[in-house]
């Protein structure tokens, strides 16, 4: 793997991550 097409994913894979944690924060907070 080359490390340019990692840097290239990241941004990427930040945004799902935290659309993916705010989901999941919303839905606690529905349910408390």
């Amino acid at each position: 793997m080359n490390g340019s097409g990692v840097l290239k994913e990241y941004p990427a894979l930040l945004r799902m991550a935290r659309a993916e944690l705010l989901q999941c924060f919303k839905k606690i907070k529905s349910t408390y």
